[in-house]
């Protein structure tokens, strides 16, 4: 008897979930600007408390199979009923995640902690604030605050005479676009990792940028005419002046020839010159 109500109670909690209104959670999940993913962790179970009760809350990169999570994140940017967006620490992921969400008419509620400034192409939303150090009594505020503007959201976008962020400005007609035919999943989830590959380049730039030997040359003589220059003299901590000739000729570099060059590369090409002088 016991085993047939424990199943009986199973179905009906799967039964709920699936009459249950999806709310996909935009948010960072790994380590930034200092807070790492345990505080992230705290952070979506705040959120998932205070709309449990209507929605059924999941991050939108979680999926039930092992899908390219790519995939599941731009299904479920897309497909989820209600999105809560978390700001904070303008994590570039969650920005992208955030502009293909406010690209279709569907509610989106943004909130963020109380150490992040205002993000300007975002403003005309409101957003929700909430304590960065999670404070137990501001976020119990935090959480119904967050409840009761989910619930209204989300019952305002079923009636008539919903806004959505594009409803905020001025309708514009762009001429003279290329149509490309095909599915909008795949070409959101193209972009999805052309954006995490730009992100990674911009964390390893040794490993993307690359130097011609004609750039070298050019390095080379910039630096053999800093080196011998008498005014670095007066600094005598060794780095410092190293760092100090290596800034002038990147600064050179980059209003003559216009380029993202790798600093480290460059102050190893100046060190060598001024150890051969």
């Amino acid at each position: 008897m016991a085993k047939n109500s424990n199943t009986e109670t199973e179905n009906k909690t799967e039964e709920i979930k699936k009459n249950k209104p999806t709310c996909g959670l935009i948010m960072p999940i790994s380590k930034i600007d200092g807070l790492g993913p345990k505080h992230w962790a705290q952070v979506k179970a705040i959120i998932t408390e205070a709309l449990q009760d209507r929605f059924l809350v999941n991050l939108v990169s979680d999926a039930d199979d092992a899908s390219v999570i790519h995939g599941v994140i731009v299904n479920n940017v897309f497909e989820s009923d209600m999105v809560v967006c978390d700001v904070s620490c303008k994590n570039p992921n969650v920005m992208f995640e955030l502009g293909m969400r406010l690209a279709i008419d569907k509610p989106t509620i943004l909130i963020m902690d109380d150490a992040t400034d205002y993000i300007f192409d975002t403003t005309p939303i409101e957003h929700i604030k909430y304590s960065r150090n999670l404070n137990y009594y501001d976020i119990e505020e935090f959480k119904i605050k967050l409840s009761k503007k989910v619930n209204a959201t989300f019952d305002n976008f079923k009636k008539d005479g919903h806004k959505s962020f594009k409803d905020h400005f001025s309708k514009i007609t762009v001429k003279g676009l290329k149509t490309v035919e095909g599915d909008i999943f795949e070409y959101m989830k193209t972009e999805f990792e052309n954006l995490n590959k730009k992100i990674a380049q911009k964390g390893h730039p040794e490993s993307y940028y690359k130097i011609s030997d004609e750039m070298i040359g050019i390095v080379e003589e910039l630096a053999a005419s800093v080196v011998i220059n008498d005014s670095y003299d007066i600094i005598k901590d060794y780095d410092r002046k190293i760092d100090a000739m290596t800034e002038f000729v990147l600064k050179r570099l980059e209003l003559e020839y216009a380029l993202p060059l790798p600093v480290q590369r460059i102050r190893s090409i100046v060190e060598y010159m001024y150890m051969a002088s």
